[in-house]
């Protein structure tokens, strides 16, 4: 409908909520915010907080409360952020804040950062922000994935990541970055390469031994790379681990050999074999 209103980002993209369906207009900002940020100074916190030049080189922010003002500002990217609660994360007097705002201009560049009402707002690429759009983008593309998770270099807000403004976010990036790294390591899988998947997923199951995805996944590229032993052996262990409670009988807490076996067969069969296997079972 002629006049109504749209965002701004659908306003850039050229789209209304109403001409699109919803996932395909999603695609289109996002490849755009993708467009507009290449060549563009980037903002990096997923590891250390940092501003990465045009050419690739790190400009220099030495004081720590540059880059904790840097990294608060940068989670609301394009949004404007309060002032007072700027003065609570850097625990300064709104005229400190001031002074803070300007030393970082004139490393992010006036037009970067602006004043609005009550507030300042950052409008600089985070690099947070583009790796979850080509996540977006790449799913099922093992290249796509793997390029999105090479943006990753350390914790996200590394250096802030314990502090009561950042740990929220600072678990929600660790929390994509996992599932990334399980994407990737199915669609290597889906792609015949176990052996690859293997290597992204061994460092990932000790990084996060309480993640039940990884092991199934592990268990999926041992079968599928010709070593169902290890497999069995896997398998086993997992079950025992998720069996064992306080005050059962330890005579319980492994499936029967025959039981764990079929489960591994399973793993290797193709949708077309396992049909065909349940079929049978049910006539049988």
């Amino acid at each position: 409908m002629a006049g109504s209103p749209t965002t701004s980002a659908s306003r850039t993209a050229g789209i209304t909520s109403g001409a699109l369906p919803v996932q395909r207009a999603q695609r289109l900002v996002i490849r755009h915010t993708l467009r507009v940020a290449g060549g563009e100074l980037t903002v990096r916190v997923l590891g250390p907080v940092q501003l990465i030049g045009v050419d690739g080189e790190v400009v220099d922010l030495p004081s720590p409360s540059q880059r904790r003002l840097l990294a608060a500002l940068a989670l609301h990217a394009s949004r404007p952020v309060r002032a007072e609660w700027l003065c609570g994360v850097l625990d300064v007097t709104p005229g400190a804040l001031r002074t803070s705002i300007s030393r970082l201009r004139r490393s992010v560049g006036d037009g970067r950062l602006q004043t609005t009402i009550g507030g300042y707002r950052l409008d600089a690429p985070v690099d947070a922000m583009l790796a979850c759009a080509e996540i977006h983008l790449g799913s099922g593309d093992p290249v796509a994935l793997a390029r999105a998770l090479e943006r990753w270099v350390g914790p996200a807000l590394e250096e802030f990541a314990d502090e009561p403004w950042a740990v929220g976010e600072a678990r929600r990036l660790a929390a994509i970055r996992a599932a990334a790294v399980e994407d990737l390591a199915e669609a290597l899988i889906v792609g015949h390469r176990a052996a690859d998947a293997l290597a992204v997923l061994e460092p990932h199951v000790i990084e996060h031994p309480w993640r039940d995805r990884p092991r199934g996944l592990i268990l999926r590229a041992l079968a599928a790379s010709g070593r169902p032993t290890e497999a069995l052996r896997c398998l086993q262990r997992r079950h025992g681990r998720s069996r064992v409670r306080k005050g059962d009988d330890q005579r319980r807490c492994h499936p029967a050999r025959g039981d764990t076996r079929r489960a591994v067969v399973a793993l290797t069969l193709t949708p077309t074999q396992a049909y065909r296997r349940t079929c049978r079972n049910h006539q049988d």
